[in-house]
């Protein structure tokens, strides 16, 4: 089962869009015309599922709307249609991998340690079976759609692998002269774990990869 979580109760499931599901199983005021069981956090939840599994093109509206539970007429009135439902989907998503994953790296207050925590905390979106191949936003990089979130996204991941290798060269961990070269190294590195979890790699093979990586970081140490 994919996501599986309960409304109204705990997540019963981590992943990167617990934030996202922590907001939609809060109650919403029912919007004007639409029906009572609507709620638009949930929707785009669910939306989300649908998107990272199949991607833009191959989720039809019938598909949404089958999924979703709501009429194409709902979605058209509530996001502008298909298009206008990924984009709140793309959004929530980097919204929960913004305050899951980025911020604690931006924001740590370690420098190595902090690179090694982040790769496992990608282990387990990107090794559980139960979970969509890859990354929404990575997988949309591939088909070129949303272009602005996913830059916004690269940028931000960009940004917080260079706050925590600023902190490793305070710390003494690292050279301030190697740090563009292993921001350019980590940042390729994790983009190209996801594209291997979302081309079918073997978990067992998913998790060497994240491992190889872990140990390369930690011979960055002095």
């Amino acid at each position: 089962m994919v996501l599986q979580f309960e409304l109204g109760g705990a997540v019963t499931e981590w992943y990167i869009m617990h934030r996202a599901v922590q907001n939609a199983t809060q109650p919403k005021k029912n919007l004007r015309g639409r029906p009572p069981s609507f709620d638009v956090d949930v929707v785009v939840a669910e939306a989300v599922n649908v998107f990272w599994r199949c991607g833009y093109e191959a989720a039809s509206l019938a598909q949404l709307e089958h999924e979703l539970g709501v009429n194409r007429s709902t979605l058209y009135n509530s996001f502008g249609g298909k298009e206008g439902l990924f984009q709140a989907a793309v959004e929530a998503y980097l919204a929960g991998v913004e305050s899951e994953l980025l911020e604690p790296l931006r924001d740590g207050n370690r420098g190595i340690d902090d690179l090694i925590a982040f790769l496992e905390r990608q282990r387990l979106p990107l090794t559980d079976p139960d979970l969509p191949a890859g990354c929404l936003l990575v997988n949309a990089m591939v088909t070129g759609d949303a272009p602005e979130a996913t830059q916004r996204y690269v940028q931000s991941f960009r940004d917080s692998i260079e706050a925590a290798l600023h902190r490793a060269a305070e710390l003494g961990e690292v050279s301030s002269q190697d740090r563009s070269a292993q921001t350019s190294t980590f940042l390729s590195a994790v983009l190209g774990t996801n594209l291997a979890a979302k081309s079918g790699m073997p978990v067992a093979e998913l998790h060497a990869l994240i491992d190889g990586l872990s140990a390369t970081v930690r011979n960055w140490s002095n």
